[in-house]
């Protein structure tokens, strides 16, 4: 609803709307504007109109760009102020628009990239004490006979049996975690999936509830 000549008020999300497409206006508005030509002394018009003519026509259009121009950067401007100080709750979390936005287009990919280190190197370093492990009984068997000059592992003495369990204990895999590791995945994972599915409607609520004023 206008209040005077140069202010305007409308929802952020008409304002994104016409952000859309006004830098479309302003290019067409320029290439339209001639702003200096050369012109033959003795040509009496230009693009078949008087030269008077013609300079009121191009004036009226650098306005008309002009106009456009200021327009774009009063509805950008008024659309960061509102984004910086307006506040939503995402998932449970306080963000203003402005780092809600930020977090949905660069933010959540570092989460996302965390998500997928922790997973692919609990699964690489899982299966690796799998494969090793259980290669391990066979190992330790081949090292007792070599070490005991045994050609049947069946029939160990006690020092060989407990030479056996001793070469497992030392060459057995195991999972050191410098994090607890499946809280850590689940807990991310959580975030990272309660963000993206309220981040877009949040927003666009936001958006449409939200008035702004804009000054040019």
């Amino acid at each position: 609803m206008s209040k005077n000549p140069n202010t305007e008020q409308m929802s952020v999300h008409k304002a994104l709307s016409e952000l859309k497409i006004i830098g479309e206006r302003i290019e067409t508005a320029i290439k339209d504007t001639t702003f200096v030509i050369a012109n033959r002394h003795s040509n009496s018009k230009i693009h078949g109109i008087s030269i008077s003519d013609f300079v009121r026509s191009m004036r009226a259009k650098h306005q008309s760009a002009e106009d456009l121009v200021r327009r774009r950067d009063a509805l950008k401007r008024a659309v960061v102020l509102s984004n910086a100080t307006t506040k939503v709750v995402i998932a449970g979390t306080d963000y203003s628009v402005a780092e809600a936005i930020e977090m949905k287009n660069t933010g959540i990919e570092y989460k996302e990239y965390m998500l997928r280190s922790m997973r692919e190197q609990y699964e690489n370093a899982k299966n690796l004490c799998t494969y090793e492990n259980d290669r391990l009984a066979k190992k330790a068997d081949d090292y007792i006979m070599g070490m005991y000059q045994s050609k049947d592992i069946t029939k160990m003495s006690e020092d060989m049996q407990k030479s056996r369990d001793e070469y497992i204990a030392q060459n057995t895999y195991e999972l050191v975690e410098t994090i607890k590791i499946f809280i850590a995945i689940e807990k991310l994972d959580n975030e990272i999936a309660n963000f993206t599915s309220e981040v877009d409607s949040v927003l666009s609520v936001s958006n449409a509830l939200t008035i702004i004023e804009i000054l040019y």
